[in-house]
């Protein structure tokens, strides 16, 4: 699934020179084309990817001096003194926070003109946001902005999750049995099968997808897109360089967060 992230799109450009004779119609509808074709922006997650493994490519794309807010107080990076962001490359996987089981994580999306890529820091109660935004169909980096999350005083999802991703005890007391689970992969046939299975608790085996991991990703469709703390939530878990790829279905039930249903379509 991540490979998708490596593979970038080149557009070839074709310039066409019109005729005397040519009808005044077909001349406009090539000049649009052209036109389009020159300021379609590029991909997300392409950017993404080479922007973050790519040290030059990086210092190109970002908006010097970048804008910074840490907590209120705003300052800016000279493009000298800026240091290589990894941003996700080095991680096993990605994760995906949405407020609805009707969304859906796409690398492939339109992501418009305005995006967010995220660190959570659940123990520390924080949040970094990159600012991303097009200029003439190309991504670049617009600003850096550190602040805290509220939590509030119900149970919020993403202490829950980083409890319930590292705590066996706690993880199995807050799934809905009998679960929904739906899998690729049939262990009894040894092959990749289109499955949905009904897990009792016997058959749950403990879920340690932090396993030290200190922070989560989170990705934004906007800059007007917030983190908010909804009574269902979908994490998306995926691979990188590995074929990992799973939803977990979240569900608040009297004021406490509990694993209602879980696909698993890692390849």
């Amino acid at each position: 699934m991540i490979k998708q992230l490596i593979i970038l799109g080149f557009v070839t450009l074709i310039s066409c020179s019109s005729r005397t004779n040519q009808p005044v119609n077909q001349v406009v509808v090539k000049d649009s084309l052209s036109s389009k074709m020159e300021t379609e922006t590029e991909k997300l997650f392409d950017f993404y990817y080479k922007f973050a493994s790519d040290k030059s490519y990086q210092l190109e794309r970002i908006e010097f001096p970048l804008k910074i807010q840490n907590y209120g107080k705003s300052s800016s990076i000279n493009k000298a003194d800026w240091e290589h962001d990894y941003l996700f490359v080095n991680l096993e996987y990605i994760t995906h926070i949405f407020n609805s089981f009707t969304k859906t994580f796409d690398y492939n999306a339109d992501f418009g003109d305005n995006a967010i890529f995220s660190w959570i820091y659940p123990d520390k109660q924080e949040k970094k946001d990159y600012y991303f935004q097009v200029i003439n169909g190309k991504w670049y980096l617009n600003k850096i902005v550190m602040d805290k999350m509220d939590f509030g005083n119900t149970e919020s999802f993403i202490p829950f999750l980083k409890q319930f991703m590292s705590d066996s005890v706690f993880q199995m007391s807050r799934i809905k049995f009998p679960l929904e689970y739906k899998t690729f992969y049939d262990s009894d046939e040894e092959n990749f099968l289109d499955t949905t299975l009904i897990l009792n608790q016997s058959d749950w085996r403990f879920n340690s997808l932090f396993n030290g991991l200190k922070q989560l990703t989170n990705f934004s469709y906007s800059w007007s897109s917030e983190f908010k703390d909804t009574d269902d939530m979908l994490l998306f878990v995926s691979g990188v360089e590995n074929g990992i790829f799973i939803q977990y279905f979240f569900k608040r039930i009297d004021e406490k967060w509990y694993l209602i249903k879980k696909n698993d379509e890692s390849t």
